[in-house]
């Protein structure tokens, strides 16, 4: 490794250090604002089965660490401060279209903790902000299909990733911890790839994450909210799409289904259990797999790490896809479909109360 590469992968610790410390100041400080104004989250004993009130505001302590992240890249860009990284200016404008897209979609999601939005007042907004993103050039591009293909592809995909991410944020550190693991593989896929701008984004929302789960791992003393796990799954589909994975096979196209298996896997499985019951797909209701799994007799901690070891393993896999040839990762795929099939069976025959 050259020594220029070093010093860049130690510029990117330190700026996921950097982060990782913001979130943690900012977190505190959003926490009591939150209860001084009654921005929490109540438990109803149904889905809700926390046992005191909740602040949410989580997202935005994340929100700000984000933001003062991006600044100090943007300063050392324009300063052509690059013995730590190259950073091109039209790359910086890329960050910035994505932060400010991003902060829509966070907004949208606090409205929605404050005010309680319908979730189609919701879907719609994130739609459009999807249009937005998309029409900027941030989009799937598969060569195979025609570019009006790709732009529904591509809003497709950040719809739900974004509700896929909001989705799993049931349980004490399980949306953050996802999405920390998420950020690391995509890390690791970016510096294999010489990604610069993804490597630079999701080594500060890895900081982000961790920083979070300081004080929503267990016994949470704070929430993501809407706020921050739309924000957050908004921020992976981004990630993703901004990737290349097809150097070494086709099939690494669908490798962010891989490294965010675990919130796509989630939505899948709810909409299927739902309206297997016949319920409504958007209707709140106990099917999520983690609370299967909780129901299964495992504790919520013992639930929360049980699927990071799953999204760990998965992340590794992923990898792994990245860097075989065709039959290699062929039959990685096959083998992680048979497995979440399996799997899925298992989940429907656990009984959930209503």
């Amino acid at each position: 490794m050259s020594g220029l590469s070093e010093i860049y992968l130690l510029f990117l610790a330190l700026l996921s250090i950097a982060s990782f410390l913001l979130t943690a100041l900012f977190t505190p400080i959003m926490r009591k604002y939150a209860l001084n104004h009654g921005i929490v989250d109540y438990p109803d004993f149904k889905i809700k089965t926390h046992s005191e009130i909740k602040p949410y505001l989580g997202g935005v302590a994340i929100f700000f660490a984000l933001f003062l992240a991006i600044v100090f890249l943007s300063i050392l860009t324009l300063k052509k401060f690059y013995p730590f990284f190259n950073l091109t200016f039209k790359q910086l404008v890329l960050i910035w279209q994505i932060f400010f897209c991003a902060t829509i979609i966070m907004i949208l999601g606090l409205i929605d903790d404050v005010k309680n939005l319908s979730p189609y007042t919701k879907l719609i907004a994130q739609i459009i902000v999807a249009i937005i993103i998309v029409r900027s050039d941030i989009q799937i591009k598969i060569k195979y299909f025609p570019d009006w293909i790709n732009e529904v592809l591509s809003i497709l995909w950040i719809v739900t990733m974004t509700n896929a991410s909001n989705l799993i944020d049931i349980m004490d550190g399980l949306c953050s911890g996802v999405i920390a693991i998420a950020s690391f593989t995509f890390l690791i896929a970016g510096l294999i790839t010489n990604n610069i701008v993804v490597s630079l984004l999701v080594a500060i929302i890895f900081g982000n994450c961790i920083g979070f789960l300081l004080f929503n791992f267990k016994n949470a003393s704070i929430y993501l909210g809407d706020a921050g796990s739309l924000m957050l799954g908004f921020l992976m589909a981004i990630i993703s799409i901004l990737m290349s994975y097809t150097e070494r096979n086709q099939l690494g196209l669908l490798l962010p289904f891989v490294i965010l298996a675990v919130p796509l896997y989630d939505l899948i499985l709810v909409c299927y259990f739902r309206i297997k019951a016949g319920k409504s797909p958007i209707r709140g209701s106990k099917d999520h797999f983690a609370l299967r799994l909780n129901f299964l007799g495992f504790t919520k901690t013992e639930t929360v790490k049980l699927i990071y070891l799953i999204n760990i393993t998965l992340s590794i896999f992923a990898i792994l896809i990245l860097q075989s040839n065709l039959i290699k990762a062929l039959i990685l795929f096959v083998n992680i479909l048979i497995i979440g099939l399996i799997f899925a069976k298992l989940l429907d025959k656990i009984k959930i109360p209503e």
